[in-house]
């Protein structure tokens, strides 16, 4: 009767941790286009590197061309030069505040999304998948900024205009089971008009023309 008992405890918690919805948003703010997701325990088992961020609420993840994206430039040429000349990339995770009035405020862009656990997982998995490990099987650190709560990492990725951050990002929700095509995103806006119907539209400016 005691292992029945344990059998039906584990299906009902596994169950729970299904149906659970985590929400995650997508966001741009001038050249950056991030994902952000809330500390927990299951972006913790599907995200190791975010231990170091266990403290926090929520953190801002994206992927840019190495040396733009750790020395932003609001000059178009650095940019058109990290476009169109194919170079390594670097994953970005920052603290945030867990609040969506901050959120709207610091973004151009911003929407937000439910998923399932599982493919909450998928897509953290994906993101995990674009950091490089070192010699010890550790996740390999560029720089750590601003007492730790910004982290360049080392990744596997090159970054060139079929592999815009934007491009990352679509491919990070499609392994979460999101019906996108990475191929047709490039800029910003291709990729908030392929989410649109499938998000909730939190601030969208319109006199934006930066991609």
């Amino acid at each position: 009767m005691k292992k029945i008992f344990l059998i039906f405890h584990f299906l009902f918690n596994s169950i729970l941790i299904f149906a659970q919805a985590q929400t995650i948003y997508i966001a741009k703010s001038y050249w950056h286009t991030g994902l952000i997701v809330e500390i927990n325990e299951i972006s913790l088992k599907a995200l190791p590197v975010l231990k170091n961020f266990s403290d926090s609420e929520f953190v801002d993840i994206g992927m840019g061309e190495r040396d733009f994206y750790m020395s932003p430039s609001r000059d178009v040429i650095p940019a058109a030069k990290a476009i169109l000349v194919p170079t390594g990339a670097a994953i970005r995770i920052a603290e945030v505040p867990g609040d969506t009035a901050f959120l709207r405020r610091t973004s151009d862009y911003l929407i937000s999304m439910e998923l399932d656990s599982i493919s909450f997982k998928n897509l953290l998995s994906y993101v995990n998948e674009s950091i490089s490990k070192n010699d010890d099987n550790e996740d390999s650190i560029i720089e750590e900024r601003a007492g730790g709560s910004i982290v360049f990492y080392n990744s596997p990725l090159s970054y060139h205009l079929f592999n815009t951050c934007n491009t990352w990002l679509a491919r990070a929700l499609q392994k979460s089971g999101i019906d996108i095509k990475p191929s047709d995103v490039v800029t910003s806006k291709d990729l908030f008009y392929r989410l649109l119907d499938k998000s909730l539209i939190l601030k969208y400016d319109t006199t934006d023309t930066i991609f």
